[in-house]
């Protein structure tokens, strides 16, 4: 089977790490965000120009100390023993210096195996039929549905992105997915 990952919000905790430096950098009081829900840079309430300038700006700076979820690296690496994993990510150059150089440092720098990483990827759905992955699993709402479009099964990671639905197989933890995928995906 090919198993195609999401990076952020799916193997790492960026949101969790990130928000401080939001924070400080914009004057948000942290605590006002606890109840609020949607995509990152409205949750912040800026504009997407904003947020995409503040990750080109200083995301390569404190990236690389994004702490991985937990069990995500033992979970992957056994997937990967009998499965090809392919990192499907919607990080681009637009948002990232090197975004593909960038995704492989750090998931070498945690030990995560793969075959392959793909970025840049805003057609998740199209980029997985292309590429024959057999199961998506990401914390993006709208990823999930174009996948579903595409006929590729989908994992929902539980994320403060994506709390107004299910209409997939929510997941909230690295040893639930593997359960799933031994159990019922294959």
């Amino acid at each position: 089977m090919t198993i195609g990952i999401d990076i952020d919000d799916t193997i790492c905790d960026s949101y969790e790490y990130m928000t401080p430096y939001f924070c400080n950098a914009f004057n948000i009081d942290i605590k006002s965000l606890e109840n609020k829900f949607g995509r990152y840079y409205e949750v912040y309430g800026l504009t997407r120009e904003e947020f995409k300038k503040f990750l080109l700006d200083n995301f390569y700076k404190f990236s690389p100390n994004i702490k991985v979820k937990e069990n995500a690296k033992e979970v992957i690496n056994r997937l990967k023993q009998n499965n090809k994993i392919i990192i499907v990510t919607a990080r681009s150059d637009d948002y990232f210096k090197d975004a593909k150089k960038h995704c492989i440092d750090y998931l070498n720098k945690k030990n995560i195996l793969f075959d392959e990483v793909i970025v840049n990827a805003k057609e998740k759905g199209k980029i997985c039929k292309e590429n024959n992955i057999d199961l998506l699993i990401d914390d993006n709402i709208d990823n999930c549905k174009s996948a579903k479009g595409n006929g590729i099964k989908c994992l929902l990671f539980d994320s403060k992105i994506n709390k107004n639905t299910d209409e997939f197989i929510r997941v909230h933890n690295w040893i639930e997915i593997e359960k799933i995928i031994e159990n019922e995906v294959k």
